[in-house]
């Protein structure tokens, strides 16, 4: 398992104060990765203090000042992370947000299950996190096949719901994708459900019929 190549794609929005332990985090694992940071429009050095932990860095110029959280235009943000790994030999692309904080043998973890039970998308839970949030596989600390995502054009659709469609399409092919409970990571950011997070659930089923 020494071999194994991944890529992260971090998108990061005025995250100065977590962006470095973030990183460390990664770049503490069993399995080292390839770390891509995407400075949405931050004017607060995000991007300088990334490129200074040993990240890759995309800025992105922002048009609105709407929040990205759950809406197409994250979907626009990553997929430019994505776009900068699609050319390298990589075995996994793995999705974090960037307040996320990763025990060492998390993708160790994740790939070794991956690998056990032929799963081609994964990830663990947050620490704490309520029970809804063990019924599918997470945004951030995704673990994604590579040579599959390759197949299915190695990107997220630029609508409602984009994290859910890569989920079924891999079950629409009869592929296999599961969340373990066992592993787990930390999320600086609150996970609880709100108004907010209800109404782009709804928003993301309707998209997806």
């Amino acid at each position: 398992m020494a071999s194994i190549g991944y890529g992260v794609v971090i998108p990061a929005r005025n995250e100065a104060w977590v962006i470095e332990h973030t990183l460390r985090s990664l770049f503490r694992q069993r399995l080292r990765p390839r770390a891509m940071v995407v400075d949405d429009s931050s004017t607060d050095g995000t991007g300088l203090i990334a490129e200074r932990a040993g990240a890759y860095v995309i800025r992105v110029e922002r048009r609105s000042q709407v929040s990205a959280t759950g809406a197409p235009y994250l979907a626009f943000v990553i997929n430019r992370g994505l776009k900068a790994l699609q050319g390298l030999d990589l075995d996994y692309i793995m999705i974090s947000g960037a307040k996320c904080l990763y025990p060492r043998s998390y993708v160790h973890r994740l790939v070794k299950n991956m690998v056990r039970d032929r799963v081609v998308i994964a990830s663990g839970v947050a620490q704490g996190e309520r029970t809804y949030g063990t019924l599918s596989v997470r945004g951030s600390g995704r673990l994604i096949n590579a040579f599959w995502f390759r197949r299915v054009g190695f990107s997220y659709p630029q609508y409602y719901g984009f994290e859910t469609w890569l989920l079924l399409k891999a079950l629409s092919m009869g592929l296999r994708v599961a969340t373990y409970p066992q592993i787990k990571f930390y999320s600086l950011r609150e996970t609880a459900m709100n108004p907010r997070k209800a109404y782009l659930y709804g928003k993301a089923m309707k998209a997806l019929n």
